[in-house]
């Protein structure tokens, strides 16, 4: 298999599929971006979230497709070892801790945020145009001029908010804040 270079946007889709998942959409509950399901090898996805029917959702979308990967990368083999104790037994209590557990959630998003943004290309695509120069962000304002254009830029290429973007600046120390002084 000839190996490509990795470049933005990271193919979500395509990664689902090469995890041997169907990506399907359905209308879930409103407070559930996604699903999925370890045993059908199905991820749904909200359509409330479809970027074709709001594109402001677009960064949101992606988001949610790196996390539903985190969690069949970290946590099927986990799931179906206990989902399959489930069908012996009956005894939905331990599937639904499982299934519940705020630190595979937290682990789901971390890995999202470093899939849908690996820092070594993002580091590469912020140096094309800052070199080594690093960004300031105070009083609301970016620093140095015209940081403000190339931050829209990448936030295009990237495929993700604005706000997954700042995160992930200033977790490689692109991007340093300042926060006000307090006046005592």
């Amino acid at each position: 298999m000839k190996h490509q270079k990795i470049k933005f946007p990271i193919e979500l889709e395509e990664i689902i599929t090469f995890l041997g998942y169907d990506l399907k959409t359905y209308d879930l509950p409103e407070n559930m971006n996604a699903f999925t399901d370890m045993i059908k090898r199905k991820v749904w996805i909200n359509l409330n979230i479809i970027p074709s029917e709001n594109m402001k959702m677009y960064g949101r979308y992606r988001f949610t497709l790196a996390h539903e990967i985190a969690h069949i990368v970290l946590h099927e083999k986990e799931y179906l070892k206990t989902y399959r104790k489930y069908e012996m037994n009956r005894n939905l209590t331990e599937l639904e801790t499982l299934v519940r557990n705020p630190d595979y959630e937290k682990e789901a998003d971390i890995f999202a945020g470093n899939l849908i943004l690996p820092r070594d290309l993002l580091k590469e695509e912020f140096r094309k145009k800052f070199g080594w120069q690093k960004l300031y962000f105070k009083h609301n304002l970016l620093f140095p001029k015209g940081a403000n254009e190339h931050i829209y830029r990448l936030q295009k290429i990237t495929g993700v908010s604005e706000t997954a973007l700042f995160i992930a600046l200033k977790e490689s120390f692109l991007l340093r804040t300042f926060q006000q002084e307090k006046s005592y």
